[in-house]
């Protein structure tokens, strides 16, 4: 009967070491499972951050090309009103130069 006992009583060992590795392997997969949804998550907010900073950087080229154009009329138009200054400024000296030299004198 001492046999049967040490028999029973090893099985009964190898049964827990059975299940032990199963719970064991159970927790591992569990835990990979969720570092995988982890890093599964992480790169799809990844992947929507690219395509953001893919639809700015689009927006960014329009607004730039709006921005040149813009700059351009102003320019054109700032030389418009200098030159039309410039050109009112000299007249009216031209005039008063000329009418200086009509009263005689030199103001």
């Amino acid at each position: 009967m001492g046999f049967v006992v040490k028999l029973i009583s090893r099985f009964r060992h190898y049964l827990d070491f059975i299940h032990h590795l199963v719970k064991l392997y159970n927790e591992k997969r569990s835990d990979l499972e969720e570092q995988q949804l982890h890093l599964n998550v992480g790169l799809s907010k990844i992947a929507e951050t690219v395509e953001q900073v893919e639809e700015m950087q689009k927006s960014l080229a329009v607004k730039s090309q709006v921005r040149v154009r813009y700059q351009k009329r102003f320019g054109k138009k700032i030389r418009c009103y200098l030159l039309r200054d410039y050109t009112v400024d000299r007249k009216f000296f031209a005039s008063e130069v000329n009418d200086s030299k009509s009263c005689g004198g030199n103001f």
